[in-house]
């Protein structure tokens, strides 16, 4: 069972260098048990000028744009990251939002180039001239949202616990993880989120990747794992040892 804490974030979203003019679907995603938003990406052109004369055809601007490396769309990610960003058994970068970028790059011509890196400080990446877009499940928060460019969201995710199957009566509430050690994502909102409601006792063991939690938690180095229900309840469904 996966466990609701109800706070909602606006996250997780796709984060676009100043450099790139983008905009949102106008039709919104929205995966199963939803409180992050997460936008998605895509290159439109400008408006058109309409002239009506017989005389004069229609004419489309590119939106102007530069990229860090000529013919290559560089995304930067934090990965694996299940559903949202991991590779194939062929090697593929696949998920929800390794989707719409490789959509965002046919649009562009160019070739999709993802480039892994931690996921604390990610979003300042594409300003430093590492990437062109994030593209790593990221929510958009105030800190954040003044010196980075989001995208409208498109994606909601609330916060939830993951606890080993044999613990599920002791620990079905974050109340119920006092005295506990609880597993969080250095730099994320549900890091941010446990260390303002942590229940009296519980210690925060802070990982730099989301596989490592998981590991900590199957071999009870955890008791529990705070962060996004998607992810949380993609690994539940994948594998019988957690609820």
């Amino acid at each position: 069972m996966k466990k609701n804490l109800k706070l909602k974030f606006f996250g997780p979203l796709l984060i676009v260098s100043l450099f790139i003019f983008a905009l949102a679907c106008e039709e919104e995603t929205v995966m199963e048990a939803p409180s992050s938003e997460a936008p998605a990406t895509t290159m439109k052109d400008k408006e058109e000028d309409h002239d009506h004369s017989e005389d004069e055809e229609h004419h489309d601007d590119d939106i102007a744009y530069s990229l860090i490396s000529d013919g290559e769309l560089t995304v930067c990610t934090d990965a694996p990251y299940e559903p949202f960003e991991f590779q194939d058994e062929d090697g593929t970068w696949t998920g929800f939002d390794m989707d719409i970028m490789r959509v965002l790059a046919g649009n562009m011509d160019v070739e999709l180039t993802v480039k892994v890196v931690p996921f604390d400080g990610i979003w300042l990446l594409p300003a430093a001239g590492e990437c062109d877009v994030v593209a790593s499940a990221m929510t958009i928060t105030e800190e954040r949202a003044a010196s980075t460019l989001f995208t409208d969201p498109y994606f909601d995710a609330d916060q939830s616990l993951l606890v080993r199957t044999t613990d599920a009566e002791k620990y079905s509430t974050l109340a119920s993880l006092s005295d506990s050690r609880i597993a969080v994502q250095t730099g994320t909102t549900g890091e941010m989120y446990a260390e303002e409601n942590k229940p009296s006792g519980a210690t925060l063991v802070s990982f730099d990747e989301p596989a490592a939690m998981f590991l900590a938690l199957q071999s009870g180095e955890v008791d529990a794992i705070l962060q996004d229900l998607p992810v949380n309840g993609d690994r539940q469904k994948n594998n019988p040892f957690f609820t």
